[in-house]
């Protein structure tokens, strides 16, 4: 496995994947996809991610993932794209889906990402 990975894995359905768990830099934080996600684990994820990303290594990557990679996933990558680049949210969210077009954000998500993005201003 690369030991040059930085994952955050945040599927609650799937089984651990034992060669994800033997990475250093492996973080896990199970969300189901069918719950709404609370504002607060939802500040706990995205200050872990910002803060990972912000001492990569130059040799490291970052991976969010959870089952299918088009809501949980996306909704954090949209929040850290937004933070790190300053941006408004929908122009994170065009950003994020100029990359993966098959990312889903249902209502619930908009507005937990309005929450914090409104607070975080």
């Amino acid at each position: 496995m690369d030991r040059n990975l930085v994952v955050f894995d945040l599927a609650a359905e799937l089984e651990e994947v034992k060669l994800l768990g033997a990475i250093e830099k492996y973080h896990s934080f199970p969300l189901l996809d069918i719950a709404e996600i609370n504002v607060h684990d939802a500040y706990v994820i995205i200050d872990a991610m910002v803060s990972a990303y912000r001492t990569l290594d130059e040799h490291e990557n970052m991976i969010i993932h959870c089952t299918m990679g088009y809501s949980r996933s996306m909704i954090f990558a949209v929040l850290m794209i937004q933070k790190l680049l300053s941006l408004d949210l929908n122009k994170a969210i065009d950003r994020v889906k100029s990359v993966n077009r098959h990312m889903v954000l249902q209502d619930h998500a908009i507005q937990l990402m309005k929450i914090i993005v409104a607070d975080r201003s």
